[in-house]
């Protein structure tokens, strides 16, 4: 059973341990929402996805996948029902000399 004050780290879908995580805190540009899961299920949801995709066009230029995001919410829940979940969009190609020069999201 998983230690229930660890955090679950993923970076689009995929497991991450803290040491790779170091790294993508210099990447400092992009968004973030925060939610209550409760049972597997967040109360707002749908509004929570939208204003990701809305953020993600603006800042990137780009569309989140939202069925692999949605798998992605899915995968995050599967051991703990109940948490706070913290999901981030940035992008690792994103260039700060070119910030209008659309590019892929991440999410973390």
């Amino acid at each position: 059973m998983p230690d229930a004050f660890a955090p679950l780290l993923s970076l689009n879908g995929q497991r991450l341990d803290e040491d790779a995580l170091r790294p993508l805190a210099l990447a400092n540009f992009g968004h973030f929402t925060v939610m209550q899961v409760r049972n597997r299920a967040a109360q707002g949801l749908q509004f929570h996805l939208q204003r990701l995709q809305q953020a993600t066009r603006q800042l990137f230029g780009s569309d989140l996948d939202e069925a692999a995001l949605r798998a992605q919410l899915r995968q995050a829940t599967e051991q703990q029902a109940d948490c706070t979940l913290r999901l981030t969009v940035f992008s690792s190609a994103f260039d700060y000399r070119q910030p209008g020069k659309p590019c892929p999201p991440d999410v973390l």
